[in-house]
């Protein structure tokens, strides 16, 4: 039997057959494409990438004899950037339709609002023959803008399994007595989300202040978006939260969170289109053994029972020191929720199947 063959469409990629030592900094790419599609590769589909900013011709000769396209994100906030390659991607769509090339969109965020992106968002998800998403809060979307044929498919978890960690509140509390360690503390994540920090921040200055506890909090996010301000300003008031900046990199997440003490992700819920985002950074962070402190976004409910997902994040930390058997016993509870349906290999077999693909 001929081997299957699978299309990805992004224009953060090459063009031509998916090489094993392509990476990215964008999540959408890695978790979206890189990581199934190797996995895909594994039992032996071929993967394509096609940039469609490419002469069309040659894009539809590399679809021949493929079963199925599958079209990634598309968030360029460039104007007349966008607005090419919009046409780009609706041109390529309908001639891969032509040739009896059936056309997924993967839908992992919610732009459909959006001045610029949004009406593009929504001729895809109208014109697409099936509509992938990360969340459930996504497919309502999509549904109610008429797709018909709708799949939820994870995120994968990123990084390596870490033995599950905790710490007591007696450590980091200086009342106490003792000797006191520096609580670590880790946020990572795209720098569309540093508001979310900077709401977050006041309260935990407040409580270190009042608890006598010295904290590192460590804020992993690309250069250039304000961190490193914020680091400067408070570094002449000697507050109790020593904040760090760290350049994001997947080594650099990984190697902090086998560091950090708890990983906190707080999110403004008033938004919509924070709302629908997926679990990746709680999925990632309990796999590597990091308890979690973050607001209930829809997606993480599913840890509600692994990780602290409410409002109140301080009440969470003063709860996660008060309870550190408790805390190992959530990860490891979060830990077998992950290794039944978040990893790799379990995301690409619901891929599979979401594509009619063989193997």
């Amino acid at each position: 039997m001929k081997a299957e063959k699978l299309a990805w469409v992004s224009q953060a990629l090459p063009s031509g057959p998916l090489r094993e030592d392509l990476g990215s900094h964008i999540a959408s790419i890695r978790y979206r494409i890189l990581i199934p599609a190797r996995q895909f590769q594994r039992r032996g589909i071929e993967n394509i990438v096609v940039n469609p900013m490419a002469d069309i011709d040659a894009l539809l000769k590399g679809l021949s004899g493929c079963r199925a396209v599958v079209f990634g994100k598309l968030s360029i906030f460039e104007p007349d950037a966008f607005r090419q390659s919009a046409r780009q991607h609706l041109a390529l769509l309908a001639r891969a339709q032509s040739i009896g090339v059936r056309v997924a969109a993967d839908i992992c965020d919610d732009r459909f609002d959006h001045p610029l992106l949004g009406s593009y968002w929504r001729d895809i998800v109208r014109l697409a023959d099936k509509i992938v998403t990360s969340t459930a809060e996504l497919a309502e979307l999509v549904r109610a803008l008429g797709a018909q044929d709708v799949e939820i498919i994870p995120d994968p978890v990123e990084g390596r399994k870490g033995s599950p960690h905790s710490v007591s509140g007696q450590v980091v509390d200086q009342k106490s007595g003792g000797v006191p360690t520096p609580l670590r503390l880790l946020w990572y994540g795209h720098q569309s989300n540093l508001d979310e920090v900077a709401e977050f921040l006041p309260a935990l200055d407040r409580w270190a202040a009042q608890r006598g506890a010295i904290v590192l909090f460590q804020v992993v996010t690309a250069s250039g978006f304000g961190v490193e301000k914020w680091v400067e300003s408070r570094e002449p008031l000697a507050l109790p939260v020593q904040l760090q900046h760290v350049e994001w990199s997947p080594a650099a997440v990984a190697s902090l969170l086998k560091a950090c003490d708890f990983v906190v992700i707080p999110a403004t819920l008033q938004h919509q289109m924070k709302r629908s985002k997926s679990a990746n950074r709680v999925t990632e962070a309990l796999h590597a053994g990091r308890y979690v402190l973050a607001h209930p976004v829809p997606s993480y409910r599913e840890f509600s029972e692994c990780a602290w997902i409410q409002d109140n994040l301080i009440e969470g930390l003063n709860w996660a020191l008060e309870h550190p058997e408790q805390v190992i016993t959530q990860i490891e509870k979060g830990q077998r929720i992950i290794s039944d349906a978040y990893l790799p290999e379990s995301v690409a077999g619901r891929w599979l199947a979401a594509l009619d693909l063989e193997v």
